[in-house]
């Protein structure tokens, strides 16, 4: 599993690497450590690669709870725990879904209690997550968070619980990332996530705020769909 540590302290880097190898060694998992003392040298290039982010929340250059925030605009899955001073920053973590907190000065097990929870976060969320190019950028969606899918001209978007991703891709081949039964097509344009629908009403489906146009073709295949997903 890939584990990026983001923490300007180089002491508290050592020691956290050494947790993490040690924790592997009690249990078996295999880890490759990556580290950047900036949280915006992290996100400049970031690519969706990593399984759990150790985020520190107090740097020089940039606040951690900010970059976790941008981060979670890039990737939706990857699982989060902070590395603080300050255990009130826990409240605001909820924001951006942190799995867990270890408050400093490091304890192994501490650190291996929350380690542990926020590695089968990552063991869960990495079964139900797709991985897409949008504006140029490699992004990680949660599926969960998938309202419905939109072709528009030869560009896919992606309409999700934190926003828009838009990709130069074509909805049969977007269609084969998603897991089978959950997503549903209303008609020639949208392709539905199943869970997400609030409402069928004569031609027209609401799909979180949103509602679409359902084809006379698509009709009764989307139905018989729907009523298998619930």
């Amino acid at each position: 599993m890939n584990i990026a540590i983001v923490e300007d302290e180089e002491s508290v880097v050592k020691q956290l690497s050494e947790m993490i190898r040690r924790y592997g060694e009690e249990t078996g998992y295999s880890f490759a450590l990556f580290t950047f003392s900036d949280g915006i040298d992290f996100l400049n290039g970031y690519r969706s690669v990593y399984d759990v982010v150790c985020m520190d929340i107090e740097m020089p250059h940039s606040n951690g709870m900010k970059i976790a925030h941008k981060l979670r605009q890039l990737d939706q899955s990857v699982s989060l725990m902070f590395i603080t001073n300050l255990a009130q920053y826990a409240i605001e973590g909820y924001s951006v879904s942190a799995g867990g907190y270890v408050v400093k000065p490091l304890r192994y097990e501490a650190f291996a209690f929350h380690f542990e929870r926020v590695l089968t976060s990552a063991l869960r969320n990495s079964k139900k997550s797709i991985s897409i190019v949008a504006d140029k950028v490699h992004v990680r969606l949660n599926v969960d968070d998938i309202f419905y899918l939109e072709v528009v001209n030869h560009a896919v978007i992606y309409h999700t619980a934190r926003g828009n991703y838009e990709t130069w891709d074509s909805l049969a081949n977007a269609e084969k990332l998603l897991p089978q039964g959950a997503f549903a097509r209303c008609n020639h344009c949208f392709l539905v996530n199943l869970h997400h629908v609030r409402e069928v009403k004569g031609e027209t489906v609401t799909v979180g705020n949103a509602e679409l146009k359902i084809s006379r073709m698509k009709k009764k295949e989307f139905m018989a769909a729907l009523a298998e997903g619930i």
